[in-house]
């Protein structure tokens, strides 16, 4: 079997941000944090890395294009200096609005991509015919060499096409402290496992943050709206996956059914952790939960910055 491959979803267009969150030099020695994710995942073996980068540069975006050509530039230029060039292929694929299945078209008013399935999907064309196993990690939070290193041996030594893995993490591991300004909270798919340690369901809450006077809970909004409150040791994903060859025909299932279903609606979003949850619900995809992450941060808002920053110089200072 091929060594797995890194997929690093580096198409997102920094809304919150203001910048594009991809290219921020936050480490000790100036590297962004896709470049970090990619040296540990080199050292534990992958053997190909394949950005996904925004391609909305027909649409006529300025700033588009630059940022997916500069996070590629980017990329190999880390692949250089960090040794690993010649060795590992590094390539980029396009994520775009019109790549849909045939016979369907984008609503018009629809002026962005369908979401992190849709992310994924985009690799198909660079992967799928390899048999490889793949790791998916975003360019915009640091996971921890330990998780990194577990999430790809666990996709090299299992030979099932349908393996599907994921590195959970603690809630408050990944929430910024009580001090920092959260500006709305974050997103998190909190998860729930079986005595088997399978993935049995993974539910979206939103503007997510510590709950002022309850300790030990967080407070967020579900997608209907409604409140709801979280054990801040309630494990939710950070969209750190591995998958056997098998996703690939997973993806391109769902997204006929989601836009037979949902396609007509400009704001409708297409997630990983749907399509992941639905292909193991019919038995093609077998979803288990690793041992929890225990290191992570991540950048949302600006306000994140200096913090993650400072978390990573102090975290890799050894390193």
């Amino acid at each position: 079997m091929p060594a797995p491959a890194l997929v690093l979803l580096a198409a997102g267009a920094s809304r919150r941000y203001g910048r594009p969150k991809q290219l921020d030099p936050l480490g000790p020695s100036g590297e962004t944090i896709m470049e970090l994710t990619a040296r540990d995942a080199v050292a534990a073996g992958v053997g190909r890395i394949v950005l996904v980068v925004s391609g909305d540069e027909g649409a006529g975006r300025t700033g588009a294009e630059s940022t997916g050509t500069a996070v590629t530039a980017r990329m190999r230029e880390a692949g250089r200096r960090d040794g690993y060039a010649g060795a590992v292929p590094i390539e980029a694929v396009e994520q775009r609005l019109e790549d849909v299945p045939a016979g369907f078209s984008p609503p018009g008013d629809r002026t962005r991509p369908w979401g992190t399935a849709h992310a994924l999907r985009a690799a198909r064309h660079a992967l799928a015919e390899s048999g490889a196993p793949i790791v998916v990690a975003n360019a915009d939070d640091w996971y921890g060499p330990d998780a990194v290193t577990r999430i790809v041996r666990s996709v090299a030594q299992n030979e099932d096409p349908g393996f599907a893995a994921l590195v959970p993490y603690p809630l408050e591991v990944t929430l910024p402290p009580a001090s920092a300004p959260e500006a709305g909270g974050v997103s998190r798919g909190i998860v729930r496992t079986d005595e088997a340690g399978r993935v049995v369901d993974l539910r979206e809450v939103l503007q997510l943050r510590r709950a002022p006077g309850s300790p030990g809970m967080a407070r967020g909004r579900a997608a209907v709206g409604c409140e709801v409150h979280v054990p801040l040791d309630a494990l939710c994903s950070m969209n750190l996956w591995g998958f056997g060859p098998a996703i690939w025909d997973a993806l391109e299932q769902r997204f006929e059914e989601f836009v037979a279903h949902r396609g007509s609606d400009p704001e409708a979003e297409w997630f990983l952790p749907d399509v992941v949850l639905a292909a193991a619900a019919h038995g093609h995809l077998h979803v288990y939960a690793l041992e929890p992450g225990t290191v992570h941060l991540g950048i949302t808002h600006l306000a994140d910055r200096e913090r993650v920053r400072e978390g990573l110089r102090n975290a890799l200072r050894d390193g």
